[in-house]
């Protein structure tokens, strides 16, 4: 009898380590969870815009190839501008 008694307490207390365990990994998400809400909710929030003034160049009219292009119209885009944005 003692035998079976010494197996269900390591039964009990493996079991009562598992629950510690995910009890553990499941508080430690729903307080990181909370914690990250409320930093999101707290922070400044700042417009996603990327603005430039657009200034005027002289434009080489003719690029020398096996041909000849002329070009009526040009615009240089970019894919980023950085700074900030000032009213």
């Amino acid at each position: 009898m003692n035998q079976s008694n010494s197996k269900f307490s390591h039964y009990l207390l493996a079991l009562a380590l598992a629950v510690f365990i995910f009890g553990g990994v499941v508080a430690f998400h729903a307080v990181s969870f909370f914690l990250v809400d409320k930093a999101y909710m707290t922070r400044e929030r700042r417009p996603v815009v990327s603005t430039i003034t657009l200034e005027y160049s002289d434009l080489t009219p003719k690029l020398n190839a096996v041909g000849t292009l002329i070009a009526d119209q040009s615009v240089q885009v970019s894919s980023q501008v950085s700074g900030m944005i000032e009213s």
